[in-house]
């Protein structure tokens, strides 16, 4: 696609809204704010059932918030394997709606509401208002991300901003220079970072992303007809300063957390008889790594319990 004929398509949905009657425009806006209603009334029914949704790691997130509310530190008095924003962006609700596990809910349930969002923007970037209506009702509807936004996990959380991240990806897209397009590229510079944040595995956002960007790159070196260099940068600034922001005030807590990490994988492992995760046994080898390197220098100097250590730990995880 070049950009003259981003330019015509742009003009023609400017000139097709432009015509559309005013009762279809409110007729919209009803059917979104709708959709968005029946959706805050999805999440918070039967919002505060006690049980744990999800076998046992919503009550181990439910005790880090409440270690939070009581002066404990990330990272450093509190064992964590997440990337820090899931908790900090459902601490808020959960200490001002009265500390419980409804309130720690609630927090995962107001930041779905961003993926809806989200959705919204991708359809309509995508195929105008009944796009924007279609995207918005199959997100409303989808059983799985309903279950994840009344769970205390970090799944729902590092959906929505990534849903908020590729519409507004899209619509940069659409609109990738003047005012607009600085200000849509920093905004998905900043959801980027904040889905990442959430959870490492929304670094597959980089790929869309990225070759979003590239393409554009591409368009600009064969017309030469704009210039989003700076909308660009923007964006990765955008995503730099945020990451930065967020890690920089537990980056003293951080440092400790790798080792923790391996720690806690070794003696859990052990407790369950080699039953891991992909997660866990990641983080198992890397420790197992460092038990080796500990068991090499010891030989190196004449001991052997290291050794015993290493060999005793991969008979019984089976490694």
């Amino acid at each position: 696609m070049s950009v003259s004929t981003t330019k015509d398509e742009n003009a023609t949905e400017k000139t097709g809204q432009a015509h559309n009657p005013d009762w279809l425009t409110l007729l919209f806006w009803v059917a979104i704010v709708a959709l968005f209603a029946i959706a805050i009334g999805m999440r918070l029914y039967q919002l505060g059932l006690p049980f744990d949704r999800d076998g046992y790691d919503e009550g181990v997130y439910w005790q880090s918030l409440r270690a939070m509310g009581a002066g404990h530190a990330l990272y450093k008095d509190i064992f964590y394997s997440q990337p820090p924003f899931f908790l900090l962006s459902t601490f808020p609700s959960y200490i001002l709606f009265g500390g419980s596990l409804w309130s720690a809910r609630l927090g995962i349930a107001l930041v779905s509401l961003v993926g809806l969002l989200g959705a919204y923007l991708l359809g309509k970037a995508l195929s105008g208002r009944l796009g924007a209506i279609a995207a918005l009702l199959l997100a409303v509807v989808d059983p799985l991300y309903l279950a994840q936004s009344q769970t205390i996990q970090a799944e729902a959380s590092s959906a929505a901003f990534s849903f908020l991240a590729m519409g507004l990806a899209l619509f940069w897209w659409k609109y990738p220079s003047g005012k607009r397009g600085l200000l849509l590229a920093v905004l998905t510079g900043v959801t980027v970072a904040l889905s990442i944040l959430s959870k490492l595995l929304g670094v597959a956002l980089l790929i869309p992303i990225g070759m979003l960007m590239l393409t554009r790159l591409w368009q600009i070196s064969v017309t030469k007809l704009m210039n989003p260099y700076i909308a660009i940068a923007a964006g990765i600034l955008a995503f730099l300063l945020t990451t930065i922001l967020v890690m920089l005030p537990l980056w003293d807590s951080c440092r400790a957390a790798p080792a923790r990490l391996a720690c806690a994988a070794v003696v859990g492992l052990a407790a369950r008889d080699g039953l891991f995760t992909l997660e866990a046994g990641a983080a198992l080898f890397a420790s197992l790594c460092v038990i080796d390197a500990a068991a090499y220098r010891a030989v190196c100097h004449g001991h052997c319990r290291p050794v015993c250590l290493s060999t005793g730990l991969r008979n019984r995880i089976g490694f």
